[in-house]
């Protein structure tokens, strides 16, 4: 079945540049000669991401989109919150650690 870890990836080497992603499924591509194998994952990929002003939450808004993923863009795993019924879109929950919340202490309130 799916995985549906959350992780948190990185497109270059600025916080400014990081995704967040549901993976859906892993596995390994490997061309006919078997000279190289490529670590690869399926996943929901969100792009928009805003901080609520009244409750310092990070939102993930925006339908994803699904895309394939290479394994060695995941910096970290992070814990998200699932959408309820008052709140339609899933919150990254950045206080799990110190490492996670100055990743992204660079997304301001809107």
């Amino acid at each position: 079945g799916p995985h549906l870890d959350w992780v948190l990836l990185s497109s270059g080497q600025y916080n400014e540049s990081l995704r967040y992603a549901q993976l859906i499924s892993l596995f390994t591509l490997k061309p006919p000669d078997g000279s190289v194998s490529y670590e690869m994952a399926l996943a929901y990929v969100y792009s928009e991401v805003r901080r609520d002003m009244t409750s310092g939450c990070i939102g993930l808004y925006g339908n994803p989109m699904v895309n394939f993923i290479d394994l060695s863009t995941i910096v970290r795993s992070i814990h998200v919150l699932p959408p309820t019924t008052t709140r339609y879109f899933p919150i990254v929950y950045d206080l799990v650690d110190g490492d996670l919340y100055l990743r992204l202490r660079h997304i301001v309130p809107q």
